[in-house]
């Protein structure tokens, strides 16, 4: 729906209570999808995104550039700023920063820079 414009309110509040039931299972691209679907058409789900922000820190280990850059870039686009995310996206990104494209170092940058981390 997110790359169609689509705003359903009541789908993405059921999205969410599924997606925040079910957060521990969703794998690290998973996770960065969700709050991209969420960013994309601005919406600001904050229990969703303190429970993305919780698995993320335990998934950030698994996460590949792209997922790592999606992640800073969805929060930045909704204007939340976790700190402990952003210290545990910022440190992985850190260690994987040559495996990311150059549209992922924009979006990362971008993001960062929008949150004043």
């Amino acid at each position: 729906f997110a790359a169609l414009g689509v705003h359903d309110v009541p789908l993405f509040a059921v999205l969410s209570s599924a997606a925040r039931l079910q957060i521990a299972g969703f794998t690290q691209q998973g996770l960065s999808n969700m709050s991209w679907a969420f960013a994309t058409l601005g919406v600001l789900d904050l229990p969703l995104l303190h429970a993305i922000a919780s698995a993320a820190q335990s998934k950030s280990r698994e996460m590949v550039a792209q997922g790592l850059a999606n992640l800073v870039w969805a929060f930045a686009t909704l204007s939340q700023v976790d700190r402990k995310l952003m210290h545990t996206l910022s440190s992985e990104a850190t260690l994987k920063i040559s495996s990311f494209s150059p549209q992922g170092l924009s979006n990362l940058a971008w993001g960062f820079a929008t949150l004043c981390y």
